[in-house]
Parts: C-alpha cells; sequence; structure tokens
C-alpha cells in the first residue's frame, strides 16, 4: 500500500505542474513525427518516422537497400546548439535483424560533433576538429578528426594523415551491438585546455561512452584541439548515416529515438510504471455553483489490489495513509495554491 501511494503521489505531484526543461538540456529531439524543421533542424531533405520507437509516438529511421550505396529514407539532419566547452549526447538506437558491418576498421559513420571554427553548413570529413559516436563492428566507438589542420602552424592533433585522412579512436573493448534491440548510447566529450604561455596543449580533455548506462570507454588525457584554436566550442550536431562505397551490399535499417544533447548526463531512460489505472477523470456526480467546491475534474486511481474499488480524486485534495486499519484518508486542501481553479 505505500508503494501505491509513493505512486500516487509522484504521479500527483507530476500533474500539478508543467513539464519544464532543465537548463543543462542544449536541446533534445523524441523524433514523435517528422516535422523536425520546425524544432530547429536544418540542411535535410527528408525524414521517414516509424511508430517502433522506444518511447513516445515515433522514431527516425534510415534504410539501405541492397544494391544501393546512398542512405535511404531519412536524410543527414544538422541541429546548432549554444556553444559550449563540453557536450552530452545521450539516445537509443536499434539495428535491424542480420545488421552487417563492414568487416573493415571503418563505418558506418552515425552522429556527429561539429566547432565555431567551422560553418554550420560544413562537412565532417575534412574540418578543424569532428567528434564522432558510431557503432563499428560491433564496437561503441568515439573518435576525432582534424584533417583541416594540416597546415595550421601547430599541424594535426587526431594523428597523421593515413589515405587522406587521420583520426584518434576510442573504441569499447568488447561488442556490444549483438541483436536488434533497443540500447542506450550515451557519450561524453570535453575540449582540453591550453597552455597560452607555454604555446601547448594540456592533456586533460575527456572522451567518455556509455552502453546502456555502463561506461566502456573512459579517456581523459585527450588533446582534441591546440592553441591555434582557443576559441573554439562546440555548437553543432550532425545526424548522418552513412557507409562508403562498396562497403555494404545487404539490406537493412536503424532506428534513432529519444535524442539528448546537454551540459550534464542525463543517462538512460527511466523504467516506465504501470499507469493504466491513475488517469484524469471528470466527475459529473459532484457539481456545485459554490466556486471553493466547484472542482469537478480529478483523478482516477483504480485500486492494484483485487477487489480494492476505485478512488476518484477532486483537485484541489491530497491523500493521506490511515495505520488504524490501513485506510486511506481524503483532505480537502481549500488553500491549495496549485489547484485547477483559484481558492
Amino acid at each position: 500500500m505505500v508503494k501505491k501511494l509513493l505512486l500516487v503521489s509522484f504521479v500527483l505531484s507530476g500533474i500539478c505542474f508543467s513539464e519544464k526543461v532543465p537548463e543543462y538540456v542544449l536541446f533534445s529531439e523524441t523524433f514523435d513525427d517528422g516535422e523536425l524543421n520546425l524544432r530547429g533542424w536544418y540542411d535535410g531533405t527528408s525524414c521517414r518516422i516509424s511508430e517502433n520507437s522506444i518511447h513516445g509516438k515515433g522514431c527516425i529511421e534510415y534504410e539501405w537497400i541492397k544494391g544501393i550505396q546512398p542512405v535511404q529514407g531519412s536524410s543527414p539532419q544538422r541541429h546548432l546548439f549554444s556553444p559550449v566547452d563540453e557536450v552530452y549526447i545521450r539516445y537509443y538506437l536499434r539495428l535491424s535483424k542480420d545488421w552487417q558491418w563492414t568487416g573493415v576498421n571503418w563505418h558506418p559513420h552515425l552522429t556527429h560533433f561539429l566547432t565555431t571554427e567551422n560553418s554550420e553548413f560544413h562537412g565532417p570529413a575534412a574540418s578543424h576538429l569532428t567528434l564522432y559516436i558510431e557503432p563499428v563492428n560491433g564496437k561503441l566507438r568515439l573518435a576525432a578528426t582534424d584533417i583541416q589542420n594540416e597546415n595550421t602552424p601547430h599541424g594535426l592533433t587526431q594523428g597523421p594523415l593515413k589515405g587522406g585522412y587521420n583520426g584518434m579512436l576510442y573504441d569499447s573493448k568488447e561488442q556490444l551491438f549483438v541483436d536488434d534491440k533497443w540500447h542506450c548510447i550515451e557519450a561524453f566529450f570535453r575540449l582540453n585546455s591550453l597552455d597560452i604561455i607555454n604555446d601547448i596543449p594540456n592533456k586533460d580533455g575527456i572522451v567518455q561512452g556509455w552502453f546502456d548506462g555502463k561506461l566502456v570507454v573512459d579517456r581523459t588525457d585527450v588533446i582534441l584541439r591546440s592553441t591555434d584554436f582557443p576559441d573554439m566550442k562546440l555548437n553543432q550536431f550532425l545526424m548522418a548515416p552513412y557507409f562508403g562505397p562498396g562497403l555494404l551490399n545487404n539490406a537493412q535499417k536503424l532506428w534513432i529515438d529519444e535524442l539528448v544533447v546537454s551540459t550534464k548526463r542525463t543517462g538512460p531512460l527511466p523504467a516506465v510504471a504501470d499507469l493504466s489505472g491513475i488517469f484524469f477523470l471528470t466527475d459529473s456526480s459532484w457539481v456545485s455553483d459554490d466556486r471553493e467546491e466547484r472542482f469537478t475534474y480529478g483523478l482516477n486511481i483504480n485500486s492494484p489490489w483485487d477487489i480494492g474499488g476505485t478512488l476518484f480524486m477532486h483537485f484541489p485534495e491530497h491523500l493521506e495513509y490511515n495505520p488504524v486499519g490501513n485506510t486511506i484518508l481524503r483532505h480537502y486542501d481549500c488553500q491549495c495554491q496549485h489547484s485547477l481553479y483559484p481558492c
């Protein structure tokens, strides 16, 4: 009974107030519909929403058709956010059954961060810094490239060019993507600080990754920028699933849902409680001309116990547990400041 009362209390506290987006959230996306352009997304031409989501009404779907190299269904999408030195990302990822890897140590690319040192339409492959979050051969990979810095005073920070590309790779030790279920992917990047006096970067950048809440990549000694870029900030997210030419010959899909970009770790979605027996209802039997009793809208609570009956709780009221007889007491709060109507 105590657990049920706690649940009711939690539900009521959440209902009385409108949900406010925390200040640490830079932006979020549920993919419940395809009107991404109305929520700050840009540089996209198509968006396919699937109802097969982890939460809510929908998720975004990307598809590869056998024999066709470019991704289908949805296009790449970008979203700007306030410039920051460090950023967290959380999203849910699902790979289709019989998903096929490339067999080489690269691709698919999936999600990226870019910085203020490049334009809002700059490509990820040759930038002053691109950060990657992607699944590669079953492992979670976080990575960084800075090809565009080849001719800057301090040069490349992400390794030498090989075949025209460079990169520092941070992979999970184990293969994690081994089924076609939804999995929570999280990453954290912090730009390293700079020793401006001695004109050198400090090895204190951070690259971390979580898979279903478990820390699987953990580096705190990373260099992501040189003193050529003292004002560099992270400010752009790019979602662009991509297999290079000749790397895939398989029909497969992936889905992304419940994305949050923030300055604080949000973690996986909380476990969903069964609230099927708790819902708003209008009690037509209680109608009064007295404004202090004109609370005909309330909460219907079905008992979780057999033959427990149903409680209709008007607003403003609150419940208290009565140890005498294990009963529930109802109290009318005539001075409640959070009612649907002023007292």
